[in-house]
């Protein structure tokens, strides 16, 4: 009975870690390739150009552009955090970025 209590407990592990540890390179991969992202590329609509800006000016102006400078300081450095996730979010599974 023991046994299988350890079998059936290794067998538990194996399929818990097993699909980590594939997809741990290409994950860790991914994730450097988009941490060097320091400039993007941005189409200004009323104008039809594309300006390059660093990634911080970006989420500055997107911070300007959804929120009051009025609001509180924690709420702001949220967005910020928001906006960069999501930011970042888009270039990693943009089909050009790849």
């Amino acid at each position: 009975m023991r046994k299988i209590a350890v079998i059936y407990s290794a067998c538990i592990v194996l399929l818990f870690f097993l699909p980590i540890l594939l997809v741990k390179e290409k994950f860790i991969q991914s994730v450097q390739k988009i941490e060097n992202v320091s400039e993007i590329k941005v189409l200004i609509t009323e104008t039809n150009e594309v300006s390059t800006m660093s990634l911080d000016e970006y989420i500055m102006g997107v911070l300007i552009g959804e929120m009051p400078v009025t609001y509180e300081l924690e709420a702001l450095k949220a967005q910020a955090v928001v906006a960069r996730t999501y930011t970042l979010n888009k270039l990693k599974n943009a089909k050009r970025f790849a």
